[in-house]
């Protein structure tokens, strides 16, 4: 059963997507410099509620597909994710420079319909719109297909095309969109999707691994390892590692959280509930990969590791600890910045004190870190 899930955790990947839909949330406002893109053609285009059905199955239909894809092809998976990954980061650093927004319609009224559009209208700003994410994946979609062709049968092909194409036409039929956000996303997915493909061509895992980059990687962290565990190794050092890194344990993290969403003013109580969310979250995201991939610990794979804790049962790759710290300590300094002199180095240091204890690879920290961050920033993002 073990072997069966772990040959699954590659669709662990698409949990990239709601990370990066954090940024979705904090740049959907107008930010006093907003443009237009509507033309005369847009005025033509009439305002069908009914639409709104395809406009709420896009992300269903986005993330079947894609595990799809992982079924029928995994080369085309990866491509399709990574194509849809670097697509939301354009479209994001396009929204902050160059942020357009769609004048919405009436749509009060009764019925089924119009009620869901007042829905998507109340909980997504009229922001954001060019280039269109829901055209942008969806014609991803169509790429991915194309990928492995053969290997969906001629009526799935029509639907799957169907749902896509219904997706892209839903954006103006709802008035969520212009026609040239439409064209946008088009582009940009076009340009991803050659752009994942020339990437992945040259990073093929079998190439990757036999390559004298992924060796020298390898030696990289072997020696980044062996100085921290060995080489700064002093009594006094190990002594207060040995402290900090329990910063990063389940009591000092889960106490102080808790502490302050329970007890401190606001802002601080807001900050203590952003962080135990964000803990909550990202203990998930790392025991569910610590399962998934088992990496081994450094003493078991390295003879030369000098292990001053006791040795642990559960594997290596993230960090809980490092995943922990930042993932409460991130709330804390949208609150107040100026504690990044404090909190930062703290953090780093839980992170550093898992390698130079011997129980961590520098990879280990360094994912852990990320995946805290993340979650603290979703955590931010929707409390």
């Amino acid at each position: 059963m073990k072997n069966k899930l772990a040959g699954y955790k590659a669709l662990l990947w698409i949990l990239a997507i709601p990370v990066l839909n954090v940024f979705y949330g904090i740049l959907n406002h107008g930010n006093g410099d907003v443009s237009s893109l509507w033309t005369s053609w847009d005025d033509r285009i009439p305002f069908v509620p009914v639409f709104i059905i395809p406009y709420l199955l896009w992300y269903p239909f986005v993330l079947m597909m894609l595990v799809a894809l992982f079924m029928k092809k995994a080369s085309a998976y990866y491509r399709t994710l990574l194509a849809l990954c670097l697509g939301l980061l354009a479209s994001y650093v396009t929204f902050y420079f160059f942020q357009t927004m769609v004048t919405r319609p009436d749509a009060s009224g009764t019925g089924v319909f119009l009620w869901l559009v007042r829905l998507v209208y109340g909980t997504d700003g009229a922001y954001n719109c060019f280039p269109s994410i829901h055209v942008l994946t969806s014609y991803l979609m169509l790429k991915g297909m194309s990928e492995c062709r053969d290997q969906f049968s001629g009526t799935s092909r029509f639907f799957i095309q169907l749902l896509s194409w219904s997706v892209t036409i839903s954006t103006v039929f709802v008035k969520q969109h212009v026609l040239l956000d439409i064209i946008g996303g088009i582009v940009v997915a076009e340009i991803t999707f050659f752009a994942a493909g020339k990437w992945l061509s040259k990073l093929r895992k079998d190439m990757l691994r036999e390559s004298p980059f992924w060796r020298w990687l390898q030696t990289w962290e072997q020696r980044v390892f062996n100085w921290c565990n060995q080489s700064i190794s002093h009594p006094v050092l190990s002594r207060v590692l040995a402290a900090m890194t329990h910063m990063g344990g389940a009591l000092f993290t889960l106490t102080c959280s808790l502490s302050i969403s329970l007890l401190a003013p606001e802002p601080w109580r807001t900050a203590g509930i952003q962080s135990f969310a964000a803990l909550a979250v990202s203990h998930l995201a790392a025991v569910l990969l610590k399962k998934l991939i088992r990496r081994p610990r450094p003493y078991l794979a390295l003879p030369d590791t000098n292990l001053i804790l006791k040795p642990l049962k559960d594997h290596s790759f993230p960090s809980g600890h490092t995943t922990a710290v930042f993932s409460i300590v991130v709330p804390f300094l949208f609150t107040l910045p100026a504690l990044a002199i404090i909190l930062l180095p703290l953090a780093a240091g839980v992170g550093l004190s898992r390698v130079y204890l011997g129980v961590h690879y520098p990879s280990d920290c360094l994912a852990g870190g990320l995946i805290g961050i993340s979650c603290a920033l979703l955590a931010i993002s929707l409390i």
